[in-house]
């Protein structure tokens, strides 16, 4: 129970991450003569935009469509002035879509797939829409008396400069977009509507105390280097907005959470005393961006509360830190050495590594920093063809990666979503050490690319998989460009090429067969001639009225291309060989159709 609230929050985080922009536009068109503008994109496109983001986070193919038109049944007649509803109807979207689909696999409906998808959209769409409007009635009762009683009790303004006790804790434990995102963006959104600004937006956003923080360590450090590292952190911080580069500090540290808390909380006095308030999501929580959304009349005192929480901050922290902490430094490197404590101790030596992931909790700040240094890093090692990425840790099994790295007060999240990939754990996104480190290992056992020889299978048994689970075309012709990825066939960049195959030409056959393969400019991405097969039993919608069942992905060298063409298209041709690949449940009967090495020899 304590796990499925928890993931409420998380939930309503990823939802605001996901459409920040529209929030910070929102806030900006106060500064401009645009007031009918503001009040449409809030009243009307957020909420379907939410409600949109909401239902496709659930079911990724029908819940935003559904959830789309779900609420837009419901703004019809009601206002929708809260964050909450379209989160709500979206996931209740989302829920209903997924139960139907899984209805659908449980009993086959050969050649009605489209309809039944059609017809459930509609007829779900339909019948909750009714469902609503009869119940939001009694709602609307409740949500006055709620946000007004309750949540105007429990967040008094005279009471605000406690959360800190709560805020700054959680930040540095990695929880600021759960915090921020997750609780306090969803009360300033439904404050917005009614003041024009909101002083939560500011609670968790306030770079005061980490500025301060990062400027005592800068003024105490003797150390040329260390200085030079702490005054680049203030600017990230401060300017860039990424508050996760002070974490590191306090985590060596934990007594100057004192002085963050103390910080936070004179800040927020503050700006209660001044009655300051964004006018939309500030993040990151840039002083620049801060200062765009807060009022013109309540910046110079914003700017005053932000300076005062600095102020408490330095002065506390410059008290408590040591000149020369021995013991830090020594923890430090002891770490930096072990980058795969409670895991594994080394890289698989038969592994080949094409992606490498920095995961934070947002996806958007210090793991996209991290993902910058190390992508550097490897193209001076020359390890060009390597993927380096970032993403939210609620998007890491997604994105599948071989390597991924996380903070270490995150790596139990993480190892929740994933548990085929290496992990290695770091202090500091920003510390040069363990990147080093990992460039050395996967230079050592980066497979290096070797020219086709007649020894080479063109189909090996593990590149066949079976029984997929029903995912959108895009999705279908990504995951299998990255199988041909991992095996060593193509170049990442080959994955482009069939994106752009596919614009000029379907490359769908006939009998349930489709073909992906990348343009002719495409094939100086191949390392080595090589097929996938991925096999959808519920069928991948190939446009023009086509249901592919199978996809063979294609990587061919020179004349192999024709040879391998000519080999599918005899299969396709054959209407019992065609249904033996998209009915087979053991990878053995495609292999003997597909045994392409044997024909070559």
């Amino acid at each position: 129970m304590k796990i499925k609230l928890k993931k409420i929050p998380e939930f309503l985080s990823h939802i605001i991450v996901e459409n920040i922009p529209l929030f910070i536009i929102i806030g900006i068109l106060n500064f401009f003569d645009l007031g009918d503008l503001r009040l449409f994109l809030y009243k009307v496109i957020m909420p379907l935009v939410i409600a949109y983001t909401s239902g496709a986070a659930v079911e990724k193919k029908y819940g935003g469509i559904t959830a789309v038109i779900i609420i837009g049944g419901v703004l019809s007649r009601y206002n929708v002035d809260t964050l909450l509803e379209p989160v709500f109807i979206g996931a209740l979207s989302g829920f209903a879509i997924k139960k139907y689909h899984d209805f659908l696999e449980k009993y086959k409906f050969p050649g009605f797939e489209m309809l039944l998808n059609n017809l459930g959209v509609a007829f779900i769409s339909l019948g909750l829409v009714i469902i609503l409007n009869k119940v939001l009635p009694f709602y609307e009762g409740f949500r006055t008396i709620f946000y007004k009683n309750i949540i105007s009790n429990l967040f008094k303004t005279g009471y605000l400069p406690l959360y800190s006790i709560i805020i700054e804790p959680a930040k540095v434990l990695f929880m600021n977009n759960f915090v921020n995102h997750g609780i306090f963006s969803v009360l300033g959104l439904s404050e917005l509507n009614e003041k024009g600004k909101s002083i939560f937006f500011l609670l968790e956003t306030n770079p005061g105390p980490g500025m301060g923080l990062l400027l005592a360590y800068f003024f105490r450090e003797k150390e040329k280097k260390k200085k030079k590292e702490a005054l680049s952190n203030i600017f990230i911080q401060s300017i860039g907005g990424i508050h996760e580069v002070y974490f590191p500090y306090v985590l060596r540290n934990l007594r100057l959470i004192l002085p963050l808390i103390l910080g936070g909380m004179s800040g927020i006095f503050l700006f209660s005393i001044f009655d300051s308030g964004l006018m939309g999501v500030a993040s990151p929580g840039s002083i620049f961006l801060i200062t765009v959304l807060t009022p013109a009349q309540n910046r110079l005192t914003l700017l005053l509360a932000v300076a005062v929480s600095a102020s408490v901050t330095f002065f506390l922290s410059y008290i408590m830190i040591r000149q020369e902490d021995m013991a830090r430094d020594k923890i430090k490197t002891n770490e930096s050495k072990k980058l795969f404590p409670d895991i594994k101790t080394d890289f698989a030596q038969n592994k080949n590594y094409n992606s490498i992931y920095i995961v934070c909790d947002a996806g958007m700040g210090s793991s996209a920093m991290g993902a910058t240094f190390l992508r550097r890093k490897l193209e001076k090692a020359g390890l060009k063809d390597i993927n380096v990425g970032n993403c939210s840790i609620d998007k890491i099994k997604s994105e599948n990666p071989d390597i991924i790295i996380v903070h270490r007060q995150l790596l139990e999240r993480v190892k929740k979503e994933v548990n085929n990939a290496e992990i290695v754990i770091v202090d500091d996104f920003l510390d040069p050490k363990p990147y080093d480190l990992l460039v050395e290992k996967t230079k050592n056992y980066k497979t290096i690319k070797n020219p086709t020889t007649q020894e080479d299978k063109i189909l090996e048994h593990s590149n066949i998989e079976l029984g997929l689970k029903r995912i959108k075309k895009e999705e279908a012709l990504k995951k299998i460009g990255e199988s041909m990825i991992q095996r060593g066939y193509v170049e990442p960049y080959y994955l482009d090429s069939i994106f752009e195959r596919e614009k000029i030409s379907n490359t769908y056959l006939d009998n349930g067969i489709a073909i992906p393969h990348g343009t002719f400019e495409g094939k100086v991405y191949i390392k080595k001639t090589g097929i996938v097969i991925h096999q959808y039993p519920y069928g991948i919608d190939f446009e023009n009225g086509n249901t592919a069942y199978v996809l063979i992905g294609i990587a061919a060298l020179e004349d192999e291309h024709t040879e391998i063409i000519s080999k599918i298209a005899d299969i396709v041709e054959d209407e019992k060989l065609a249904e033996t690949l998209t009915t087979a449940i053991e990878v053995e009967e495609i292999y003997k159709i597909l045994c392409l090495e044997d024909d070559r020899a």
